[in-house]
């Protein structure tokens, strides 16, 4: 594949578009990780906080139960199965049997206060090192006392309401605190629930939604602490909507900062593989200018750039060698041609001297045309332009040319334009590549063919199609033949020296054009010739 045909606006090829891609996707996903981390990490503190809050209540609950009186100030609660084992077991060794049903622990005197019910008794164990005292209390009627308790801790919640409720093992509500009675069926849905009811228990449905906290009382009721979880929920949603819109900020200026850092990454490999366009076109001497970027590009800028010298020197040499021997061929050609006429002039070996004499004419002419494709490629700007009427120009050639192909009964059309097309560039130049294709043409057309000739002005350009019926190229031919010196197998029997399309070819990219070509073997040839109106190339 060349170069001509990469696909240079396939931009979701590039390598600017795919490290943009990777750089947005990877840091998006890391983006998107570390938000729903916080979300997360605020849902779980969110609902620790809620069942650490409940917790403490319902231990304040039965504490106050059993003891009737407030829990201490500067004692924190703690849960029964966190116990040290030591406690545990001076505790059963002293009183076997006794359920314990509320804790604290004092940290300035590392002591435990246990209050728990044996034998029906309620009692209020005091863990202190080595040491252990018992208070007894009478058991008591705690309905009522309980609904006092419960609204003056619901009372002091306001901030963030709860329900204290009592009710028996079958669900039926004994006493409560006051709580709006949209959440009643949600503590009546608890009790259908087919696992254990006693832990922490969350019940929605769909509007409202309760944290309950559910431990058993002494006597086989149940006590719920419940906190509506509707202002957490409502947190949560805002900062779910807060990183939404961050999520949305970053891709943006994610994607805009992907794309300068993918752009920076690749602006040396854009100018190196620009260059090495324009070096393909045949601009050799051009050269990928240093910006102090990475050291690998750097290192890839000098290596390319020292091919590059390496190359044009090598080019350099072969172009030289080819013009000397065309240019130091032309003197023992000369003197050749020359001895030849001098024979023919005294009838002398005549046929010999006839022979060699048309020989040195075809060996000189061979060589004056690759000094002039070399001429052509070297100093393509400096050649003399001027405005050219290329519809006069193609008339002149079509009327000589006519003559030809009415000799060979072939129909040679010429199809013009109305208003004349002008282009800026070398009269003789333009006469030689339009004479060559059309030369071309009616030399591989049979008898009784047609050749047409057409020019016209299309997206800013001058086309030059020459098409003919003739025999053809063949498909694996078709990438050599502006080659020097390449000839096809179809064209070889025919008069030729292979230069005439290297000749095409140079005058139009000398012009800052292209030449293309459509064949196939028995189904004739179209060449098209398309230069830029009124440009030329530096």
């Amino acid at each position: 594949m060349s170069w001509k045909s990469l696909d240079t606006k396939g931009w979701r090829r590039t390598l600017k578009y795919r490290l943009t891609k990777y750089y947005v996707g990877i840091f998006t996903l890391l983006w998107i990780g570390s938000m729903l981390l916080v979300y997360q990490s605020q849902s779980h503190f969110q609902m620790k906080n809620a069942k650490r809050s409940l917790f403490f209540l319902a231990n304040e609950c039965q504490f106050e139960l059993i003891c009737h009186k407030e829990g201490p100030v500067d004692a924190i609660a703690t849960p029964i199965e966190n116990l040290p084992e030591h406690c545990k077991k001076k505790i059963q060794d002293a009183l076997k049997g006794f359920v314990p049903y509320a804790a604290y622990y004092i940290k300035e005197h590392m002591k435990y206060l246990v209050a728990g019910i044996h034998d029906g008794v309620p009692m209020l164990l005091t863990v202190d090192g080595k040491e252990l005292s018992i208070e007894r209390y009478p058991k008591q009627e705690y309905l009522e006392f309980l609904h006092g308790e419960f609204n003056e801790e619901a009372y002091g919640q306001w901030q963030n309401p709860i329900l204290l409720i009592v009710t028996g093992p079958d669900g039926k509500i004994l006493t409560t605190s006051s709580f709006d009675s949209v959440f009643r069926p949600l503590v009546e849905k608890l009790f259908h629930l087919d696992e254990p009811l006693e832990g922490y228990r969350r019940i929605s449905d769909g509007k409202n939604s309760l944290l309950f906290f559910i431990s058993r009382l002494y006597d086989g009721n149940l006590l719920l602490v419940a906190q509506n979880m509707e202002k957490n929920d409502a947190h949560l949603r805002h900062l779910l909507g807060i990183l939404g819109c961050s999520l949305v900020v970053f891709i943006v200026a994610g994607v805009c900062l992907a794309f300068l850092l993918a752009q920076k990454f690749t602006d040396g490999l854009t100018r190196i593989s620009q260059t090495a366009l324009d070096i393909a076109r045949g601009h050799y001497g051009r050269r990928v200018e240093y910006k102090s970027e990475d050291i690998e590009i750097d290192m890839l800028i000098q290596a390319f750039n020292h091919m590059a010298d390496n190359t044009e020197k090598m080019l350099k040499e072969l172009e030289n060698v080819t013009d000397d021997i065309a240019h130091d061929l032309r003197t023992p050609l000369t003197r050749m041609k020359a001895r030849a006429e001098l024979e023919l002039a005294n009838q002398v070996n005549m046929d010999f001297a006839a022979s060699v004499a048309e020989n040195c004419d075809e060996m000189l002419s061979t060589s004056n045309i690759m000094l002039e494709i070399s001429r052509i490629e070297k100093h393509a700007g400096h050649a003399l332009q001027t405005q050219v009427n290329v519809n006069a120009l193609l008339e002149k050639l079509h009327e000589a040319f006519l003559t030809i192909a009415e000799d060979k009964h072939i129909q040679f059309n010429l199809l013009l334009p109305k208003s004349a097309l002008s282009i800026l560039g070398n009269a003789r130049q333009l006469e030689q590549m339009a004479a060559n294709l059309i030369d071309n043409a009616i030399k591989y057309t049979q008898d009784g063919g047609s050749v047409n000739v057409m020019l016209e002005k299309k997206d800013n350009c001058l086309k030059l199609s020459v098409s003919d019926t003739g025999i053809g190229i063949r498909q694996e031919d078709i990438p050599r033949i502006f080659n020097r010196f390449f000839r096809g197998d179809t064209s070889r029997s025919t008069h030729g020296n292979g230069l005439g399309l290297s000749m095409v070819k140079a005058i139009a990219e000398s012009m800052g054009g292209t030449v293309t070509v459509e064949s196939s073997i028995g189904n004739g040839s179209l060449f098209v010739v398309s230069l830029p109106l009124n440009s030329s190339k530096a």
